[in-house]
């Protein structure tokens, strides 16, 4: 558009310069017409009028030419015009129309074969021909049966009686002995704490027997207290107990062996 807009412009310049010129040629002639006399004003008014038939003759041409090149310029300006808009739609389809997208095709997964499963045709049941009892089949039976009882294996001498060693039998004795329940009177106390009369019980006037239990390791000392028979009183049996923990005696020795033995132990409340 702006090309159309400056030949169009050019155009209007040479028309108004044609124009000029000749206003200025026929305001030179009619100066020049006053100036001289009345005299040379015919002969002048006859070169005047050649003179003028010369100049209208070239202004039309310059016209015509201007007229031409007008034209020629609108011509011009039309082929650019239609070739500007052309390249502008151009321009525009090329923009507006973008470019398709390529969708890329899923890929097809072909699906695993299953095989079918091979069909288990069960074997024929054979029947069993039928039993004829005859006496010659029972005959056979039990001869078979004879032949197959086992033979009778020849009686073993029994085992005689392996003696188990002296160390095994003492072991065993310690077990018993260790068992067992002594008295005070069969092992060698070293020591037998007195217990406590706790305050309480005496002024309660609380009075009482309390058998004990005390196990006796192989060091000869106490390792478990309990109580065999009660004296009736809560305190008194506690007091017992927590003297008799306190007990030492010698090491009880079965065939020279130290052993864990049971001791009963007597504990007299009286006041």
């Amino acid at each position: 558009m702006t090309k159309v807009n400056m030949i169009n412009n050019g155009n209007k310049i040479t028309l108004i310069v044609a124009l000029l010129c000749v206003s200025l040629v026929h305001a030179g002639v009619y100066m020049g017409l006053t100036a001289a006399g009345s005299s040379q004003q015919i002969v002048m008014q006859e070169g005047d009028a050649s003179m003028l038939t010369m100049h209208n003759v070239q202004l039309a041409g310059i016209i015509d030419e201007a007229e031409g090149n007008a034209e020629d310029s609108a011509v011009e300006a039309e082929a650019v015009e239609s070739e500007v808009v052309e390249e502008v739609i151009e321009e525009v389809n090329n923009e507006a129309t973008p470019e398709p997208e390529v969708i890329p095709e899923p890929e097809v997964v072909p699906e695993p074969k299953v095989e079918p499963e091979p069909v288990v045709t069960p074997e024929p049941i054979k029947e069993a021909p039928p039993v004829i009892a005859t006496n010659e089949r029972s005959e056979t039976k039990a001869a078979k049966v004879v032949e197959n009882r086992p033979k009778q294996a020849p009686k073993k001498a029994a085992p005689k009686a392996v003696k188990k060693p002296q160390k095994a039998a003492e072991s065993v004795r310690s077990v018993q002995s260790a068992k067992a329940v002594y008295s005070e009177s069969e092992v060698n106390v070293l020591s037998k704490p007195t217990p406590n009369y706790p305050r309480a019980a005496r002024q309660r006037k609380m009075q009482g027997q309390v058998d004990l239990i005390v196990s006796i390791n192989s060091d000869g000392a106490a390792q478990n207290v309990r109580v065999a028979r009660s004296s009736g009183h809560d305190l008194l049996d506690k007091a017992a107990v927590k003297a008799a923990q306190g007990i030492r005696l010698k090491p009880y020795r079965i065939n020279g062996v130290a052993t864990p033995i049971q001791v009963k132990i007597q504990y007299l409340f009286k006041m």
